[in-house]
């Protein structure tokens, strides 16, 4: 969705309420910021501009671990 933006507060509320529809309680310590997660977690992957990607390794080789760090939630 190029150009898309998200409004994490509209993202929280839903959030809450699948806490509760799955019998959790969103006030409890563990969950208190767990709808704020969600949120930005949505407005990133939505957000997302992949741009140009410029690698120091051959992109066709096979059997190889790939390491991705940098990433937020």
């Amino acid at each position: 969705m190029p150009g898309a933006t998200v409004d994490v507060g509209r993202l929280e509320e839903p959030a809450r309420q699948i806490l509760v529809e799955i019998g959790e309680d969103p006030t409890r310590a563990g969950l208190l910021e767990t709808p704020r997660h969600y949120a930005k977690g949505w407005k990133e992957f939505v957000e997302y501009d992949a741009g140009k990607v410029d690698t120091l390794f051959e992109s066709s080789t096979l059997g190889q671990t790939v390491m991705v760090s940098g990433m937020t939630v």
